[in-house]
């Protein structure tokens, strides 16, 4: 057995366990562990095992909400949000799965990017913190001070700074229109290219912080 094959087992049992204890799950006991390795097997080819993606082209899920998961998710589902990736994953995935699989990645700890532009970086450390007077509120307004995110707002720290980006854009055209209240879409039309780069270079940036002993 490969090491990757080993980490995937264990992940595996992680989630069933998980999914035994969940509310979720109860209705539902006599999946088997093999249905269940399927469902993970369909989230961690993209996402990774521990949540962590390996590429912008896929969101780091690791500590995010369990709530904000399961609404995207769902707007996945209803098609309220779209996506080439996720468009025939969520198909495959019942709507009575979403918590426990939601579940899962929540407990997971955040890796943040390794390689960061600390120029841009700190143009973009401005605009998390204080926003533009009269045009952007800051991020951590909503996002929280350390990008730790709520269940309404995402955990932003440690994201792919080129995902944060491409969600940007997407919220500026319209191609992204899930948001609460439309809040970032009225933020996003507000920024400028480089400014978009230079904010999500500094999210990038920043780390899970360590509990005080």
């Amino acid at each position: 057995m490969t090491k990757l094959q080993s980490t995937l087992q264990q992940a595996v049992g992680l989630l069933t366990l998980a999914l035994m204890v969940s509310p979720s799950y109860a209705s539902d006991a006599t999946r088997s562990d093999h249905e269940w390795q399927e469902k993970i097997n369909l989230c961690t080819s993209c996402h990774t095992v521990d949540g962590n993606s390996a590429t912008p082209d896929y969101p780091k899920l690791s500590g995010l909400h369990t709530d904000y998961i399961v609404k995207q998710l769902t707007d996945f589902k209803a098609g309220k949000r779209t996506s080439l990736f996720m468009g025939p994953i969520i198909t495959q995935i019942e709507e009575k799965e979403f918590k426990a699989l939601a579940e899962y990645f929540s407990a997971k700890k955040r890796v943040p990017e390794v390689a960061v532009a600390s120029e841009l970086a700190a143009q973009g450390k401005k605009i998390f913190e204080s926003g533009f007077v009269g045009r952007v509120d800051a991020c951590s307004k909503c996002h929280g001070n350390e990008g730790e995110g709520t269940k309404t707002y995402p955990r932003l720290n440690g994201q792919h700074s080129k995902y944060i980006v491409s969600q940007l854009q997407n919220l500026k055209s319209g191609a992204r229109s899930n948001d609460n209240n439309e809040e970032m879409r009225k933020v996003a039309k507000q920024l400028s290219e480089p400014e978009m780069k230079a904010v999500a270079e500094y999210i990038a940036s920043l780390k899970e912080e360590e509990p005080q002993e």
